[in-house]
């Protein structure tokens, strides 16, 4: 029996000197990396009061011509990169040549590429496209006025404040290699419609969303 005794006894002794095994740790989560997310594009629509100046410089004119109308500009674009679409309304204005006075309409219309810069709620938009203008040429008499579409390029800047109402100061140079010579008879070519025009305008931007 005290055999017995010391062999059940050297048996607990072992088990307890045991080292116990190590208990595995759960496996960690994996996290998956969050692919990035393309800023969402930007509807805007801008209206301001213009004035649109062709200077004395083309052929046969006594004065600069100042026409002041209203330009609508819409656009769509990313955080950087856009399109926009614009169109000016003026009003009537007059072209002297001398012994000739002409009345101008004039509707342009341009579509441009828009690269935007931006520092907080400062902001700097530049366009630069492509632009059509209807132009409409009376004389006010018997002989019949000229009623042309005049190809060429614009340039516009802008400098804003703001996020979703932007209050806005832009400027812009047309230039039109394609304006029309404008002829009388039966002496013929006496002059050159505007192939320069500057603008200045002062508006509002409202963006989406």
């Amino acid at each position: 029996a005290l055999a017995i005794a010391q062999a059940v006894d050297e048996a607990l002794r072992s088990e307890t000197s045991r080292p116990s095994e190590p208990v595995a740790s759960p496996p960690k989560a994996r996290v998956e990396p969050v692919p990035p997310q393309a800023p969402p594009l930007v509807f805007a629509a801008a209206v301001a009061p213009a004035l649109q100046v062709a200077p004395a410089v083309f052929e046969g004119a006594r004065a600069a011509l100042v026409a002041p109308g209203m330009v609508l500009r819409l656009a769509l674009r990313s955080a950087s990169f856009g399109g926009s679409l614009g169109v000016a309304v003026t009003r009537p204005s007059e072209l002297d040549f001398g012994h000739v006075t002409l009345r101008q309409f004039r509707l342009p219309v341009d579509g441009s590429v828009r690269w935007r810069l931006q520092a907080g709620e400062l902001e700097c938009q530049m366009d630069l496209g492509i632009l059509a203008a209807l132009v409409d040429y009376d004389r006010g008499s018997s002989e019949p006025g000229y009623r042309r579409v005049e190809l060429g390029g614009r340039a516009g800047v802008t400098l804003g404040w703001g996020r979703r109402v932007v209050p806005w100061l832009g400027a812009s140079v047309e230039l039109l290699p394609s304006a029309t010579a404008l002829k009388v008879a039966p002496t013929g070519t006496f002059g050159h419609a505007p192939q320069l025009w500057l603008g200045v305008a002062l508006g509002t931007e409202v963006r989406w969303p």
